[in-house]
């Protein structure tokens, strides 16, 4: 008897769990993915093995926080008052300074603010030191 119960139980659930998902199908947008989230997700990726190379995963943290702070992990992120851009808010002579070319690129902006900051600060704890003093790296 408990055995019919359960068989019937179970029938009746996935019966809701399938007309559930069927009329869900008429009401709901379907999911899709904001191509700007998934190419953001890659730039940190990229970042993450940048940083865990340079200079270790525990400096991870502060290089993630170095980045939000200056652009909020925007690329193409332009200070209106200044020739600063990137993910790194790079002035024009910050460019100049670690030898790479001013670029929208973001994988090649990550390359230079990685060596911009092992140049400057060492790791990235040192730059975010700067940081919280002086409001720039």
């Amino acid at each position: 008897m408990i055995y019919k119960i359960l068989i019937g139980f179970v029938i009746v659930m996935l019966l809701v769990i399938i007309y559930g998902r069927q009329s869900a199908s008429y009401t709901q947008e379907p999911e899709t993915h904001n191509a700007l989230e998934v190419e953001y997700d890659s730039i940190k990726m990229y970042a993450l093995s940048a940083v865990r190379a340079e200079f270790g995963a525990d400096q991870w943290i502060y290089f993630g926080d170095l980045v939000n702070r200056e652009s909020g992990w925007k690329p193409d992120a332009q200070n209106p008052t200044s020739s600063a851009m990137g993910l790194g808010q790079f002035l024009d002579s910050t460019w100049e300074r670690v030898d790479c070319i001013k670029s929208f690129d973001p994988y090649y902006q990550i390359d230079c603010m990685v060596g911009y900051v092992a140049l400057f600060y060492e790791n990235p704890q040192r730059a975010i030191v700067h940081h919280n003093q002086m409001n720039w790296y």
